[in-house]
Protein backbone atom coordinates (compact mmCIF):
# COMPACT_ATOMS: atom_id res chain seq x y z
CA UNK A 1 0.00 0.00 0.00
CA UNK A 2 0.90 3.64 -0.28
CA UNK A 3 2.78 5.39 2.46
CA UNK A 4 -0.15 7.53 2.46
CA UNK A 5 -2.82 4.54 3.12
CA UNK A 6 -0.56 2.89 5.65
CA UNK A 7 -0.68 6.24 7.23
CA UNK A 8 -4.47 6.25 7.63
CA UNK A 9 -4.59 3.02 8.88
CA UNK A 10 -1.63 3.58 11.42
CA UNK A 11 -4.06 6.60 12.46
CA UNK A 12 -6.68 3.81 13.68
CA UNK A 13 -4.62 2.32 16.39
CA UNK A 14 -3.12 3.89 19.38
CA UNK A 15 1.00 3.75 18.93
CA UNK A 16 0.88 2.30 15.16
CA UNK A 17 3.47 4.10 13.07
CA UNK A 18 2.88 2.96 8.83
CA UNK A 19 6.03 0.79 9.44
CA UNK A 20 3.83 -1.16 11.53
CA UNK A 21 1.54 -1.45 8.37
CA UNK A 22 1.49 -4.01 5.72
CA UNK A 23 -1.40 -3.49 2.98
CA UNK A 24 -2.33 -6.80 0.83
CA UNK A 25 -4.82 -7.51 -1.78
CA UNK A 26 -6.60 -9.81 1.57
CA UNK A 27 -5.98 -11.71 5.28
CA UNK A 28 -5.00 -14.79 2.52
CA UNK A 29 -2.03 -13.03 0.63
CA UNK A 30 -0.73 -11.25 4.43
CA UNK A 31 -0.24 -14.54 6.01
CA UNK A 32 1.43 -15.84 2.63
CA UNK A 33 3.98 -12.60 2.88
CA UNK A 34 4.50 -13.24 6.47
CA UNK A 35 5.60 -16.94 5.28
CA UNK A 36 7.49 -15.42 2.28
CA UNK A 37 9.48 -13.27 4.76
CA UNK A 38 9.85 -15.44 7.42
CA UNK A 39 10.35 -19.27 6.66
CA UNK A 40 13.58 -20.55 4.81
CA UNK A 41 14.69 -24.31 3.83
CA UNK A 42 14.76 -26.39 6.37
CA UNK A 43 12.89 -24.45 8.86
CA UNK A 44 9.19 -25.92 10.32
CA UNK A 45 5.80 -24.23 10.60
CA UNK A 46 3.21 -24.90 13.20
CA UNK A 47 -0.33 -24.60 11.48
CA UNK A 48 -3.84 -25.33 13.29
CA UNK A 49 -6.12 -28.50 11.38
CA UNK A 50 -8.19 -28.16 10.57
CA UNK A 51 -8.07 -24.70 9.26
CA UNK A 52 -7.82 -22.91 6.06
CA UNK A 53 -5.76 -24.85 3.71
CA UNK A 54 -3.28 -21.73 2.36
CA UNK A 55 -0.08 -22.70 3.81
CA UNK A 56 1.04 -26.72 3.16
CA UNK A 57 1.83 -26.01 -0.67
CA UNK A 58 3.74 -22.68 0.27
CA UNK A 59 5.57 -24.06 3.03
CA UNK A 60 6.68 -26.79 0.83
CA UNK A 61 7.37 -24.47 -1.62
CA UNK A 62 9.50 -22.87 0.77
CA UNK A 63 11.19 -26.28 1.25
CA UNK A 64 10.37 -26.32 5.03
CA UNK A 65 8.14 -28.97 6.96
CA UNK A 66 4.49 -28.15 8.02
CA UNK A 67 4.24 -29.76 11.37
CA UNK A 68 -0.11 -29.72 11.82
CA UNK A 69 -1.22 -28.81 15.27
CA UNK A 70 -4.64 -30.64 15.23
CA UNK A 71 -7.56 -29.05 17.52
CA UNK A 72 -8.55 -31.17 20.37
CA UNK A 73 -12.31 -33.19 19.58
CA UNK A 74 -14.70 -31.93 23.05
CA UNK A 75 -17.45 -34.46 22.62
CA UNK A 76 -19.47 -33.28 25.77
CA UNK A 77 -19.34 -29.54 24.94
CA UNK A 78 -19.95 -30.27 20.96
CA UNK A 79 -17.00 -27.91 19.75
CA UNK A 80 -13.37 -28.44 19.32
CA UNK A 81 -10.66 -26.91 21.44
CA UNK A 82 -7.31 -25.35 21.00
CA UNK A 83 -4.64 -27.03 23.28
CA UNK A 84 -2.02 -25.02 23.81
CA UNK A 85 0.02 -27.19 26.19
CA UNK A 86 0.02 -29.47 22.98
CA UNK A 87 0.89 -26.70 20.68
CA UNK A 88 3.93 -25.47 23.04
CA UNK A 89 5.14 -29.57 22.46
CA UNK A 90 5.64 -28.83 18.88
CA UNK A 91 7.95 -26.26 18.98
CA UNK A 92 11.80 -26.85 18.59
CA UNK A 93 14.93 -25.57 17.53
CA UNK A 94 13.63 -25.69 13.81
CA UNK A 95 9.94 -23.79 14.41
CA UNK A 96 10.19 -20.71 12.80
CA UNK A 97 6.23 -19.92 12.68
CA UNK A 98 3.17 -20.74 13.82
CA UNK A 99 -0.02 -20.30 12.38
CA UNK A 100 -2.75 -19.26 14.71
CA UNK A 101 -6.52 -18.77 12.96
CA UNK A 102 -8.64 -17.02 15.96
CA UNK A 103 -11.50 -17.88 15.51
CA UNK A 104 -10.36 -20.94 13.72
CA UNK A 105 -12.28 -21.73 10.50
CA UNK A 106 -13.69 -23.63 9.81
CA UNK A 107 -14.65 -24.73 13.53
CA UNK A 108 -15.38 -21.44 15.41
CA UNK A 109 -12.49 -22.50 18.17
CA UNK A 110 -10.75 -19.53 19.39
CA UNK A 111 -7.98 -19.07 22.06
CA UNK A 112 -8.40 -16.84 25.21
CA UNK A 113 -6.57 -13.69 25.85
CA UNK A 114 -5.16 -15.52 29.30
CA UNK A 115 -3.83 -18.32 27.56
CA UNK A 116 -2.86 -16.86 24.47
CA UNK A 117 -0.17 -14.34 26.91
CA UNK A 118 0.50 -17.24 28.72
CA UNK A 119 1.82 -18.86 25.39
CA UNK A 120 3.32 -15.93 24.10
CA UNK A 121 5.52 -15.01 27.41
CA UNK A 122 7.06 -19.04 26.97
CA UNK A 123 7.38 -18.53 23.52
CA UNK A 124 11.56 -18.62 22.32
CA UNK A 125 12.66 -15.78 20.61
CA UNK A 126 13.36 -17.21 17.44
CA UNK A 127 9.98 -18.54 16.63
CA UNK A 128 7.07 -16.12 14.94
CA UNK A 129 3.38 -16.46 15.13
CA UNK A 130 1.20 -15.21 13.13
CA UNK A 131 -2.25 -14.88 14.76
CA UNK A 132 -4.98 -14.39 11.59
CA UNK A 133 -8.06 -12.36 13.12
CA UNK A 134 -10.27 -12.45 9.65
CA UNK A 135 -12.87 -13.60 11.51
CA UNK A 136 -12.68 -11.56 14.68
CA UNK A 137 -15.40 -9.17 13.93
CA UNK A 138 -17.46 -12.02 14.67
CA UNK A 139 -16.67 -12.82 18.34
CA UNK A 140 -18.03 -10.97 20.42
CA UNK A 141 -17.13 -12.66 24.59
CA UNK A 142 -15.37 -11.76 27.19
CA UNK A 143 -12.03 -13.11 27.18
CA UNK A 144 -11.27 -12.72 23.71
CA UNK A 145 -7.90 -11.43 22.62
CA UNK A 146 -7.10 -8.13 20.57
CA UNK A 147 -4.16 -8.82 18.54
CA UNK A 148 -3.47 -5.61 18.01
CA UNK A 149 -3.14 -4.68 21.87
CA UNK A 150 -1.01 -8.22 22.21
CA UNK A 151 1.27 -6.62 19.27
CA UNK A 152 2.41 -3.92 20.86
CA UNK A 153 3.85 -6.28 23.81
CA UNK A 154 5.05 -9.30 21.70
CA UNK A 155 7.61 -8.11 18.91
CA UNK A 156 7.46 -11.62 17.63
CA UNK A 157 4.15 -11.57 16.55
CA UNK A 158 2.51 -10.41 13.63
CA UNK A 159 -1.76 -9.98 13.17
CA UNK A 160 -3.69 -9.64 10.31
CA UNK A 161 -6.83 -8.96 9.42
CA UNK A 162 -8.97 -8.49 6.94
CA UNK A 163 -12.09 -6.59 5.53
CA UNK A 164 -13.65 -9.19 3.49
CA UNK A 165 -15.57 -10.94 6.52
CA UNK A 166 -16.83 -7.94 8.10
CA UNK A 167 -20.56 -8.17 7.20
CA UNK A 168 -20.76 -4.08 7.02
CA UNK A 169 -17.96 -4.13 4.76
CA UNK A 170 -18.42 -6.77 1.81
CA UNK A 171 -17.44 -4.62 -0.78
CA UNK A 172 -14.53 -3.55 0.89
CA UNK A 173 -11.58 -6.17 -0.19
CA UNK A 174 -8.10 -5.24 1.21
CA UNK A 175 -6.47 -6.61 4.18
CA UNK A 176 -4.40 -5.33 6.77
CA UNK A 177 -1.12 -6.34 8.24
CA UNK A 178 0.24 -5.20 11.57
CA UNK A 179 3.44 -6.71 10.71
CA UNK A 180 6.63 -4.48 10.39
CA UNK A 181 6.69 -3.15 6.85
CA UNK A 182 10.10 -3.51 6.50
CA UNK A 183 10.14 -6.80 7.64
CA UNK A 184 7.30 -8.22 5.04
CA UNK A 185 9.10 -6.75 1.59
CA UNK A 186 9.04 -9.40 -0.66
CA UNK A 187 12.71 -11.12 -0.87
CA UNK A 188 11.67 -14.03 -2.71
CA UNK A 189 10.04 -14.97 -6.38
CA UNK A 190 7.80 -17.65 -6.44
CA UNK A 191 5.90 -19.44 -9.46
CA UNK A 192 2.93 -20.46 -7.65
CA UNK A 193 1.00 -21.54 -5.02
CA UNK A 194 -0.68 -24.88 -3.96
CA UNK A 195 -3.25 -25.52 -1.77
CA UNK A 196 -3.01 -28.79 -0.95
CA UNK A 197 -2.99 -30.69 2.47
CA UNK A 198 0.27 -33.57 3.17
Amino acid sequence: GTLLLRERIAALYPEATPANVEVTTGGAEANCVAAWTLVEPGDEVVAMVPNYGQLPGLVRGLGAKLVPWELSPDWEAGCWRADLEHLASLVNDRTRMIMICNPNNPTGTWVDDDSLRAFLDALPEHVWVVLDEAYSEYVDVPGYPDGVDLHRRYPNLIVTRTFSKIPEAREIVPGKNTAVHDRSSLSRSYDGIAATWP
